[in-house]
Formats: structure tokens, C-alpha cells, sequence
């Protein structure tokens, strides 16, 4: 176990997460949102040699809470590129064990969506004109409730629905 790498993960996502929620409360701020960027970026570059040194930042090499914040900062990524080659690492660490398949499907469905294909699991949402998020178009959407319990995400009824009560109670 790395220590030292599963603490500055963990301290990277915590500044991430707090723009994020920063942002939520102040939507119109150009200048905290610019900070969001710049903070994707940085932790992509940095991620992006993290990787290059030590591979994908798997469960035994930081930890459970380590490798939440390494997916977290991938997700977040502003570069497409950078989130498909992790998507590849990330495939292999869920058949080794080493990584979360629910991050895996999250990760998915964001770089299938940059492709501008179809998601698969329904993870993905954009806001519809009314200001309710939706999912974006989902691959066989007939069975996407199957695949999402076999990997222990709720409905997507469901999913949508918390999702949209979250974020009208945080912008109240």
C-alpha cells in the first residue's frame, strides 16, 4: 500500500469535490467554475503520470477510499482521450479485482457518450429544457434496469429521480 499517493488522492478529491459543491450553490460564478477546470486539469496531468509510474491506482496499491478518488478524478477529466485509455486500466483492475465494476460503468457510459454512441448502463444525464436531467440515450434501454441491479446500481427511475430532488434541494 502507498500511503503517500492514497493521501494525495484523496486530498485532490476533496478540492474537487468541494468545487463541485461550491459550484452547485453559485452556478453563475464564471470564476469558481474557471477553478473547477483548472483543478480537472491539473489532476489529469497529474493522474496521467501517477499512471505512467505506477499503473492504475488499484484497491491494493491505495486503497478502497484511493481508488474512489482516482476514478472520481478521471470521470472529471476535461480530456476524452485520457478517461478512454483509463477506461481500458480500469477494465482490467474489475477482472483482477481491483476496482469497483459500478466505476467501471460510470466510466463507460462518460466515454461512450464522448464517442457520441450510446451508454450502456444509464449512468449519464443532461438537462432537458424543462431543467430536468435525463438520461442521455441508452443502449437497449429495454434492459438497462438488468444490467444496472446485476451491478448493484438501483433503477434508473430511481437514480434519475434522486438525482434531480439532489440537485433542486442544493440550488434552493
Amino acid at each position: 500500500m502507498n500511503d503517500q499517493l492514497r493521501d494525495e488522492l484523496l486530498k485532490r478529491m476533496e478540492q474537487e469535490q468541494n468545487l463541485r459543491k461550491e459550484l452547485i450553490d453559485h452556478p453563475d460564478d464564471i470564476q469558481l467554475m474557471m477553478r473547477m477546470m483548472e483543478a480537472d486539469a491539473q489532476n489529469t496531468m497529474w493522474l496521467d503520470e501517477i499512471i505512467k509510474q505506477h499503473g492504475w491506482p488499484a484497491r491494493s496499491l491505495v486503497g478502497e477510499d484511493g481508488a474512489q478518488a482516482a476514478f472520481l478524478i478521471v470521470q472529471h477529466s476535461p480530456a476524452p482521450q485520457f478517461q478512454k485509455k483509463c477506461l481500458e486500466l480500469l477494465e482490467l483492475a474489475v477482472r483482477q479485482d481491483e476496482a469497483d465494476m459500478i466505476h467501471l460503468a460510470y466510466l463507460t457510459d462518460r466515454v461512450r457518450i464522448a464517442e457520441g454512441t450510446l451508454q450502456v448502463y444509464g449512468t449519464q444525464g443532461q438537462t432537458n429544457p424543462d431543467g430536468v436531467l435525463i438520461p442521455f440515450p441508452i443502449e437497449d434501454e429495454e434492459h438497462v434496469d438488468e444490467r444496472r441491479k446485476a451491478i448493484g446500481l438501483e433503477p434508473i427511475v430511481e437514480y434519475f429521480k434522486n438525482m434531480n430532488e439532489h440537485y433542486k434541494t442544493n440550488s434552493e
